[in-house]
């Protein structure tokens, strides 16, 4: 082991490597040497890996995260630096998905209708605060959830209350908007409520005349006279 170690503080790690394998299993030595052929090994692999770590990450830097991803996938996921590319690629996948939900949030909104407005809404919310669109995540939301308040006002002034409660409910409640359309929609479920239905009054039953009886009905048959 001690020529192994002079070699690998040398910079000769390939050498010292081999040097360290001819310790044979069961010997004094052995778990020392295997433990310093790991980490000699390591560092190698990190010589290797870490200037392709570096590139990637420079492509992310850039907003490249497709050719970023591509780029560090070439750490074999068995090497010193896997781990971190693992993480970096994790981080970049993310990012590349809040890019694809603020493009489809945005596509949905320009029809500017309740529902795509209120799908723009939901879809911009599960973009991260901590991505690189996050900064126009509440923006959008503000702004979409106005448009729907409008909209919603807009049924409201013709009668549709009932649609434009249903409107209002997709207004979340970190919306600026939000308020407004809490208040808007207890207002307007008062103007929704059923009307009573008026009762007819019924008039009583007329009392029942009974025909009186005529005297004759009344008295017994005559017998006949017997001789």
């Amino acid at each position: 082991m001690r020529q192994a170690r002079e070699l690998a503080n040398g910079g000769n790690l390939e050498q010292a490597i081999q040097q360290a394998e001819r310790i044979g299993r069961g010997r004094a030595l052995y778990s020392e040497a295997r433990q310093s052929i790991n980490q000699w090994q390591a560092t190698i692999q990190r010589r290797i890996d870490q200037p392709i770590l570096d590139q990637a990450i420079a492509l992310a830097n850039a907003q490249n995260y497709e050719a970023a991803i591509s780029t560090a996938r070439q750490i074999e996921g068995n090497r010193a630096l896997s781990g971190e590319a693992r993480l970096q690629i994790s981080r970049w996948q993310a990012e590349i998905n809040a890019q694809n939900n603020l493009r489809r949030a945005q596509e949905l909104a320009s029809s500017r209708t309740v529902d795509s407005l209120g799908q723009a809404v939901q879809l911009i919310r599960q973009v991260p605060r901590s991505s690189d669109v996050g900064g126009q995540r509440l923006q959008l939301v503000n702004n979409w959830s106005y448009q729907i308040l409008s909209l919603a006002q807009e049924q409201a002034q013709s009668g549709n209350y009932q649609q434009a409660i249903r409107a209002l409910q997709q207004i979340p409640a970190e919306s600026a908007a939000y308020n407004s359309a809490q208040s808007f929609s207890q207002e307007w479920r008062s103007f929704n409520q059923p009307s009573p239905v008026p009762l007819t009054p019924v008039a009583p039953p007329a009392p029942r005349v009974e025909s009186p009886l005529s005297t004759e009905s009344e008295l017994p048959p005559l017998e006949s006279p017997q001789n």
